[in-house]
């Protein structure tokens, strides 16, 4: 099994392992980083990993020779992904399929991290059937989501010799972990999930207008304020920071390297936030986060 652990890159060399491990660079954004541990076999991989904004060409099966298809389970940043097309922006779900049989392509916006499966195509094809082409987001269960990055992150400190029993149970294990959570987003959607999403949409729609607090988008939604956080809580988070990171988001769409103090205060109203400082005060939370969140 090989086993990469600690990758710390960037510039030419960054763009050296995507290419490695079958992903084409088209666009990277200026000084383009990336952190990753990988382990993986002709049959399976798991990659955990950190990047600034980038844009790719996945490298299609007839071209690898690995009959795979990836799911990356989002940590945080965005994520699109589209066959040879337009792209369509995406908020921050939890999953994506990426069908290897056909090119495509993936593209960040802004700094993301996320765990990426590539399991046996026959595994997910006797979920979804032989046409897995699916671009749209999907939300699992968070405690399933919870487990198989939990099991998956324990799988880096794991040295197994491939075709062996503890290889085999190990693989077993990996797949039904995300196997179970990929038929969990196929259940029809409940209350709680329509309430997510029309407080998302709600978020991208009103984030800019300072006035819209979490008290106001519950009040938009229909609900309490304490029945909106645990609307939230299924997706691993709250509902105040989910507002800061879209309103991060568009302030990071409005930045330039000559932005004046003036500017960044204009930058901060246009975003959403009532002051400078409120912008500055997001930021580091929003870095501790990650933080927190990438241990």
């Amino acid at each position: 099994m090989n086993v990469e652990l600690d990758i710390a890159l960037s510039g030419d060399r960054a763009v050296d392992w995507l290419e490695a491990h079958g992903a084409r660079a088209i666009s990277l954004g200026e000084d383009f980083r990336l952190f990753a541990d990988l382990v993986s076999s002709p049959s399976i991989s798991i990659t955990r990993i950190w990047h600034t904004p980038m844009e790719v060409r996945l490298r299609p099966t007839h071209e690898t020779g690995l009959d795979r298809v990836y799911l990356s389970f989002m940590m945080r940043g965005t994520l699109s992904v589209t066959e040879e097309a337009d792209f369509s922006a995406t908020g921050t779900p939890p999953i994506f399929i990426h069908d290897t049989a056909v090119p495509a392509r993936i593209r960040t916006e802004e700094e993301s991290s996320r765990f990426v499966f590539g399991i046996r195509r026959s595994k997910i094809e006797a979920v979804l059937g032989a046409d897995i082409s699916d671009e749209r987001p999907r939300i699992p269960d968070a405690s399933l989501r919870r487990v198989a990055l939990a099991t998956a992150a324990a799988s880096f400190d794991c040295e197994l010799e491939e075709a062996t029993l503890p290889f085999f149970a190990w693989r077993n294990a990996i797949e039904t972990l995300v196997i179970a959570a990929l038929r969990s987003t196929m259940q029809a959607p409940g209350p709680s999930e329509a309430l997510l999403h029309r407080s998302q949409q709600l978020i991208l729609d009103h984030a800019s207008e300072p006035d819209f607090s979490v008290v106001e988008l519950a009040n938009r939604v229909g609900i309490s304020t304490s029945h909106l956080h645990r609307v939230f809580r299924a997706i691993d988070t709250t509902p105040a920071t989910a507002l800061r990171k879209r309103r991060l988001s568009l302030a990071q769409d409005l930045m330039t390297a000559q932005a004046t103090p003036q500017d960044l205060k204009a930058i901060a109203l246009q975003a959403g936030f009532r002051s400078l400082r409120m912008l500055q005060y997001a930021r580091r939370m929003y870095a501790s986060e990650s933080v927190v969140a990438d241990r």
